[in-house]
């Protein structure tokens, strides 16, 4: 019987939809091989959002994954995808993800 040592690190991403940039979706669409029509149908689903304030006034962001869409997980899931596929290697320790957090 080995003595062996367990160990869990939990990361909790602060802001995990809403820092993520647009260009680096796309680029990832791209990588993944998505098709094209899906890709400009992405696209067009990021482009020109904004936000109504609680003064009336309305502020035009261009980052971040739009939270409460069906979308939103899926594509914040491109991202965390290439760290999980970088990390993965190592024969001893697994990397896994659940929701914002890794």
């Amino acid at each position: 019987m080995e003595n062996k040592i367990s160990c869990m690190v939990s990361f909790d991403i602060q802001n995990a939809f809403n820092s993520i940039k647009w260009a680096v979706i796309k680029k990832q669409l791209v990588a993944y091989n998505v098709p094209s029509k899906l890709v400009i149908l992405l696209d067009s689903f990021l482009k020109d959002r904004s936000v109504m304030l609680s003064d009336g006034s309305t502020w035009k962001y261009n980052i971040g994954v739009p939270q409460g869409t069906c979308a939103g997980p899926v594509l914040r899931l491109l991202i965390i995808n290439e760290l999980l596929n970088q990390e993965n290697n190592n024969e001893n320790g697994y990397l896994q993800a659940y929701a914002h957090d890794i």
